[in-house]
């Protein structure tokens, strides 16, 4: 599965993109390709590289940084 259009999508929207949205993005993609799951960040993050590394797109710290965040968990 080629996930550049999500990836374009997402690389288009920063900086005013957020967790959020990513994952609105992701439920999006998969229903239009009539996924079972979600496509995962780290496929994201790999179709990205993939991307830059070919010339399609340049890199940016703050894409790469948004798709590593994990959320925290409270130790209450």
């Amino acid at each position: 599965m080629d996930f550049f259009s999500l990836v374009k999508t997402i690389y288009n929207r920063i900086p005013n993109i957020n967790v959020d949205d990513i994952k609105d993005l992701q439920r999006l993609f998969a229903k239009e390709n009539k996924m079972k799951d979600l496509p995962s960040k780290s496929q994201i993050l790999q179709c990205y590289f993939s991307a830059v590394e070919s010339g399609k797109l340049e890199r940016k710290k703050e894409f790469e940084s948004l798709l590593r965040k994990r959320a925290v968990r409270s130790l209450s």
